[in-house]
């Protein structure tokens, strides 16, 4: 899948991108293949990009995979989930089986009830969200100790409010301008109206700093790989600089594409969008796909496919 993840990234982002990403620690090959062949295959059917180290240096000190999917487009109501929520899953998935260690994963739904203006009033919708994207992580067989938090429970946003207000003064707010735009050269949220954004990136942030995950798992742990999108490769390297020595190491993957293939599907317009109820059905029976392009829907049936082994539990099992 080398090919199609390049395609993706020279139509998202353009040749630029390889040089920014550098910036930001992104400058070893994803994994040289080390496993058994069906690993190998298996592996090689999903879109890494590049990561800050390779995969087959990480095993002694990496201790927590972190696959957190995005929500935010939901706006509330579950049915608009994109299935991107899928294809962020089945990636980190596969890498904590691969690597024998627990994926986390944490559903933003505290931030949009708490910190989004008029985000109480919908929080029962919000709640519902949460409902379905743990339901899509429980499908999967991983190892023993992963855990799927939700940020609007009250230990885990008091636990995320702890570091967010430690990390405050370490952490200057013109630091998260343009946090999530990388090719664009947009500050947001600065010079916009939506100022809470600011406080929403400070709880995001929190989700890949030590004392957050140490405190969740109720252990100490000797590292952590991310293994998220391109976009959120400014987040995770501000994380590490926050988390000093302990190694906070990111395997990066490429974004969904939308319907159209030209644009990230979290991103797209809401007739491009492929939602997470929808994906069954267009993937393994074909149907609602007559305008997909060759290399959409070559992406969706390789993640289709993965999500359906990391089901039944074919990547190698736990030690």
């Amino acid at each position: 899948m080398r090919e199609l993840t390049l395609h993706f990234m020279q139509r998202f982002y353009g040749e630029g991108i390889w040089p920014l990403l550098k910036t930001y620690g992104i400058d070893s090959p994803p994994f040289e293949f080390e496993e058994e062949e069906e690993t190998r295959s298996q592996l090689a059917a999903l879109f890494f990009v590049a990561g800050t180290r390779r995969l087959s240096g990480l095993s002694q000190s990496i201790e927590v995979v972190v696959a957190s999917p995005c929500i935010d487009h939901a706006e509330a109501e579950p049915r608009r989930l994109a299935a991107t929520v899928i294809a962020d899953l089945v990636h980190g998935a596969a890498i904590s089986r691969l690597l024998s260690v627990p994926l986390v994963s944490f559903i933003g739904t505290g931030q949009e009830i708490r910190l989004v203006p008029r985000g109480a009033e919908r929080a029962a919708g919000w709640h519902r969200v949460a409902e379905r994207v743990l339901s899509v992580f429980e499908t999967l067989e991983l190892p023993t100790g992963s855990r799927c938090f939700v940020s609007h429970d009250e230990v885990v946003w008091a636990v995320l409010s702890e570091t967010v207000e430690r990390d405050r003064t370490r952490l200057p707010t013109v630091a998260l301008n343009g946090l999530y735009h990388l090719r664009d050269g947009s500050a947001f949220p600065a010079g916009s109206p939506f100022r809470y954004y600011y406080e929403y990136y400070r709880y995001n942030l929190a989700c890949y700093r030590q004392p957050v995950l140490e405190h969740l798992l109720g252990r100490p742990l000797r590292g952590m790989l991310v293994v998220e999108n391109v976009q959120q490769v400014k987040a995770v390297a501000l994380a590490r600089r926050l988390n000093g020595q302990w190694p906070t190491e990111h395997l990066v993957t490429v974004p969904a594409p939308g319907r159209a293939g030209d644009e990230r599907a979290t991103r797209a317009a809401a007739q491009d969008r492929l939602t997470i109820d929808e994906l069954p059905s267009c993937c393994e029976m074909g149907e609602g796909g007559e305008d997909w392009g060759r290399e959409h829907r070559a992406f969706w049936e390789k993640i289709c496919h993965s999500w359906q082994e990391l089901s039944r539990g074919s990547f190698r099992r736990e030690r």
